[in-house]
């Protein structure tokens, strides 16, 4: 009875680490979209009175620089090569 409730358990906990994992991917992607739209914006707007300043120049860069920090912080999936703790319970059987 123990090791199927431990089963369970595991179970749950890698339901719960796989929709934390799609959660924080999915906050990722529309941080890549914010950040291409900051960037974008800050150059049109550089760009569009015909010449370039100092500070607009100092804005393009930090939001560069900032857009290619975000992609660094990638979440990584850290249990995508591991074997599944519940695997190892798959195949025992529960002695009555």
């Amino acid at each position: 009875m123990a090791n199927s409730d431990l089963s369970g358990h595991l179970r749950k906990k890698s339901q719960s680490e796989e929709f934390s994992h799609i959660y924080r991917t999915l906050a990722w992607f529309l941080g890549i979209a914010a950040w291409l739209f900051g960037t974008i914006d800050r150059s049109l707007a550089a760009f569009a009175d015909g010449y370039v300043s100092a500070i607009d120049l100092m804005q393009i860069a930090i939001a560069a620089f900032l857009f290619v920090c975000w992609l660094f912080l990638k979440p990584s999936w850290r249990f995508a090569n591991r074997k599944s703790e519940t695997d190892v319970f798959d195949g025992l059987s529960v002695k009555k």
